[in-house]
């Protein structure tokens, strides 16, 4: 019979930093991932010589325990901040929204709208109690502050981008709290950070002071269930194995903890409330660059993709040999397009891309496509009641990850989340 303390379910940042402290304090720790490589959200691809996030990926300066993390590791010299420029792309223009200045050359707002919206997002930077617009959507907030026409030509082509048909569903306070995470910008413009070399160096940072600690990692294995007594967890089971731990912690999503765990009716019902977007991002290396910005926001509806990072832009192309680009996008997961093929989806996004920027099919040296169904929640209004704390009705099972984020998925409020965990157990 296998037994430890504490056994990890998922080998995301979460699981692996859990596991992480847990082995350093002297703990019997065991992860168990079903994917074949560590990461989850964090995870990289290698291409050639370099490794890239599959999801583009950054940290703010605010970010203190992503920052402490990567100097505990030993990785603080590679951990580089620059400016991020940022553009909108609208009636087949870039238009510059880098700086706060920069609205005023900002095309499609005539001069009356782009004082209501630079007022609109002064306002929400002095709200004292955002929480208290949770039960209102972001649309009637927006309408009712900075009018009509700045949501519909502004603000609406952002929500709808992200969530599509759920946009006027959308939390007011989730969307007050996430611009004010993007509204911290100085004369200079957003100042992020990326670790010099890829995210991938803290995962396997980790991993090698789990395995040092005697900690240990299965990879490609997916969990059959785990079994109950009493309202506390027993073991888990796998396909040949028993595995027994003092605590478990979850890292997956919702609907697959949902699959291995018999909970009660409640909190099944608040599990299946928290609705999990999917999400589409293809990864091209080019010749040359599109823009010279490092992010754009899309106004079109017609573009399958929505956001479009040029990681070269904001990093050296002189690690990659390349114009490294991303191409993102949210579409329903029971939509057709959705369930297109890969060689479609690289045919549609392809030719929306020639249209922006006039590339060519010679100017493409590779690409890889990413499909993932439980990318993050959709915060729809009420969500800061449906989002879920770290302890669960099972005494011994606890939760931390993307199931319970909020108001973002990223690699801070991951820490926060495992940092939680960390303090229930002892």
């Amino acid at each position: 019979m296998e037994k430890y303390d504490s056994v990890i379910i998922g080998g995301g940042i979460s699981g692996l930093f859990i596991a992480y402290k847990l082995s350093q304090s002297g703990k019997k720790v065991i992860v168990i991932e079903k994917e074949k490589n560590l990461g989850g959200m964090l995870r990289s691809l290698k291409i050639n010589d370099f490794y890239i996030e599959e999801f583009y990926h950054h940290i703010f300066s605010e970010n203190k325990l992503a920052i402490g993390l990567i100097e505990e590791l030993g990785l603080k010299g590679r951990l580089k901040w620059d400016e991020a420029s940022t553009s909108f792309f609208y009636n087949n223009k870039f238009y510059n929204l880098t700086k706060p200045t920069d609205l005023l050359g900002f095309g499609p707002l005539n001069f009356y709208e782009k004082t209501q919206l630079a007022l609109f997002l002064l306002s929400i930077k002095l709200l004292k109690n955002p929480g208290k617009f949770d039960n209102i959507s972001a649309e009637e907030f927006i309408i009712k502050r900075a009018g009509n026409s700045v949501y519909r030509k502004f603000f609406r082509p952002l929500l709808s981008a992200k969530y599509s048909k759920n946009l006027d569903k959308i939390s007011a306070t989730w969307f007050i709290e996430r611009i004010n995470l993007r509204n911290n910008r100085g004369y200079k413009g957003e100042i992020l950070g990326y670790l010099e070399g890829g995210f991938q160096q803290i995962i396997d940072k980790l991993r090698e002071k789990i395995l040092s600690n005697k900690g240990k990692i299965i990879l490609g294995t997916e969990i059959k269930k785990i079994h109950c007594a009493d309202d506390k967890a027993v073991y888990l089971e796998l396909k040949n194995k028993k595995i027994y731990a003092e605590n478990f912690i979850s890292t997956i999503s919702g609907p697959a903890l949902e699959k291995i765990c018999n909970f009660n009716e409640d909190y099944r019902n608040r599990l299946n409330a928290l609705e999990n977007q999917g999400t589409i991002c293809i990864i091209l290396g080019l010749n040359r660059k599109i823009s010279k910005f490092y992010w754009t926001n899309l106004i079109d509806e017609t573009i399958p993709f929505r956001a479009l990072i040029e990681h070269t832009n904001f990093q050296s192309y002189s690690a990659y040999k390349c114009h490294l680009v991303y191409l993102a996008s949210y579409p329903e997961k029971n939509s057709a397009f959705w369930n297109l093929s890969e060689e479609e989806h690289f045919k549609n996004y392809l030719e929306s891309l020639k249209k922006i920027s006039g590339i060519t099919d010679s100017d493409v040296q590779w690409y890889r496509i990413i499909r993932e169904e439980n990318a993050g929640l959709i915060y729809t209004k009420g969500s800061l009641k449906k989002i879920l704390p770290v302890r669960t009705p099972i005494k011994n099972l606890f939760i931390a990850g993307m199931l319970n984020s909020y108001p973002d998925r990223n690699l801070e409020q991951s820490l926060k989340l495992s940092k939680r965990v960390l303090n229930e157990i002892k």
